[in-house]
């Protein structure tokens, strides 16, 4: 699918792979969806993987980070987006902060300043990205990188000059 709209001629800057893994698909199906990431990482597209760890519980098909880790460290050169600050952060960050091409977005996550800041601790400003799932999660999001105690350049990173380089966009 995604080499026809590339050949059809829809520009790989207006396409973002989100797979669904781990919403809404069982394990096989999550599967599936992983059998072909050379196909973006030819095209060098980012994949979005949704990831629900959580520390009291875990579905069966939940995407987790130990899933992420093994996809980055299987295709170096693909670059992932976490997001949901990998559902628990504190779990999620130790497992992929040692993966240069897994970037981590604040979508959805509510967890306040504590869990920016180890998301920022671990990983750095140049792999974190903004997120808000929907515009009722963009405030909140919004806040978590403007409370941290960081540089207005780092912040601006964050907020939008980490996704400008991922995607490729053009500034001008």
């Amino acid at each position: 699918i995604l080499r026809r709209a590339y050949e059809a001629g829809i520009h790989k800057d207006r396409i973002i792979l989100d797979p669904g893994i781990g919403f809404a698909k069982d394990f096989e199906q999550n599967l599936e969806m992983l059998r072909h990431p050379e196909v973006m990482k030819d095209l060098d597209m980012p994949m979005l993987l949704h990831v629900f760890y959580k520390s009291n519980s875990v579905y069966g098909a939940e995407t987790r980070a130990n899933h992420v880790r093994n996809l980055a460290d299987r295709y170096p050169e693909l670059k992932i987006i976490m997001a949901h600050l990998g559902g628990d952060v504190f779990h999620a960050m130790r497992v992929i902060k040692d993966c240069p091409n897994v970037y981590v977005d604040n979508s959805g996550s509510r967890g306040g300043g504590p869990d920016m800041r180890f998301a920022y601790d671990m990983v750095g400003a140049d792999r974190l990205l903004f997120g808000s799932d929907s515009p009722i999660d963009a405030a909140p999001a919004l806040g978590q990188i403007l409370d941290l105690d960081i540089s207005e350049e780092e912040k601006e990173k964050m907020l939008w000059k980490n996704a400008h380089k991922l995607f490729k966009e053009d500034l001008r």
